[in-house]
């Protein structure tokens, strides 16, 4: 540990009591620690990850659910290494510009990329399947106290960048038209 005076970056330089620059280091009781060095904490994935979400299950274990181009992972527990394909059967197909995002719902996970319908799993589960009922194809997704909002649209081939849609009251299968 190297014992520095308080970070006060934005203060005058002219008599500034503390430190102004403090690179790869993070606070600690008394001055800073240096940063430790970066290492590998799983396997791979096939392509650059768009987006990931951890969450608890009921038992408290741990899971990382994680989407590239074309699949969505799973990372489970505190030891696991293994960064697994979660994908349904068929994958999925990501545009360039998209990126995965996910929402806890309940012991739930849902995950929207844009591009293909709605994903769900349940927190530890090892499947993403399609999410049931009739929900738009979304770019972003939002749980706002017990309904699911989708923002920007596209239903049916037409895309409503400043439509909002969302789920009926406690269910992510029941959708409104």
């Amino acid at each position: 540990m190297i014992n520095f005076p308080e970070f006060l970056p934005d203060q005058p330089a002219l008599d500034n009591p503390g430190t102004t620059v403090a690179k790869n280091v993070i606070p600690a009781a008394r001055g800073y620690r240096s940063v430790k060095a970066l290492s590998d904490y799983s396997s791979a994935a096939d392509a650059r990850i768009r987006g990931f979400l951890a969450a608890k299950d009921g038992s408290e274990n741990a899971n990382v659910y994680a989407g590239d181009a074309a699949k969505l992972y799973r990372l489970a527990g505190s030891t696991s290494t293994a960064l697994t394909d979660a994908s349904k059967v068929g994958g999925y197909s990501t545009s360039t510009q998209e990126r995965w995002r996910f929402i806890t719902w309940g012991d739930k996970i849902i995950a929207t990329n844009f591009d293909d319908t709605m994903q769900i799993v349940t927190i530890g589960g090892s499947t993403f399947a399609d999410l049931t009922g009739s929900p738009p194809k979304a770019r972003y997704l939002a749980v706002v106290r017990d309904q699911i909002f989708t923002g920007y649209t596209d239903e049916s081939g037409t895309v409503y960048p400043y439509r909002v849609r969302w789920s009926g009251i406690g269910s992510e299968t029941t959708w409104g038209s």
